[in-house]
């Protein structure tokens, strides 16, 4: 992709009839189907992280261990909040994000500091298991979370937490 586009893409994401390269310092690339480029679109760096929300021409961004950020398409900041936990960033693992498709939820894995779920950044809930929280999956319509912990239990939890169903892997 470097060769067509003249920087490094590590990341392709298609939404909105549209294909997004991005990268943690080399921004987000919009192509149109044909993989021509359309525009450059001009969120902040670093970039450690990026989700698309799918009903929305939106953006969440991780920039770094505590910031997360929501920016619209033409890259104007919509909010941005600290996470009480770190979100881990490193090659070997990294914490899960998730994002419903209304992007009203969006829910990050901090390990042994569980999963923390914000609702439009207004709330944040923690939600705790008996041991770290290895990987989220959030609903698309944000009001259920299916949690994986570190000895093989599979959760699936509504967003007070309560468990609805678990079950241990062998």
């Amino acid at each position: 992709i470097e060769r067509h586009y003249g920087r490094q893409w590590v990341q392709l994401d298609a939404r909105h009839n549209a294909y997004f390269l991005w990268n943690w310092n080399s921004g987000v690339l919009q192509l149109d189907y044909d993989g021509k480029p359309v525009r450059e679109i001009p969120l902040p760096l670093p970039l450690r992280q990026l989700r698309l929300i799918p009903k929305q021409k939106e953006f969440i961004v991780v920039h770094d261990q505590l910031t997360i950020a929501r920016y619209d398409e033409n890259g104007n900041n919509l909010w941005t909040v600290n996470n009480p936990a770190l979100i881990e960033l490193s090659d070997q693992i990294s914490s899960d994000i998730e994002v419903s498709d209304s992007g009203k939820h969006l829910a990050i894995s901090c390990f042994d500091r569980g999963v923390f779920v914000y609702s439009d950044a207004e709330s944040i809930r923690n939600i705790e298991l008996e041991f770290p929280v290895s990987h989220t999956a959030l609903s698309r319509n944000g009001r259920r979370l299916i949690l994986a912990d570190s000895q093989g239990g599979l959760f699936l939890v509504d967003l007070d937490g309560n468990i609805i169903w678990d079950h241990t892997l062998q």
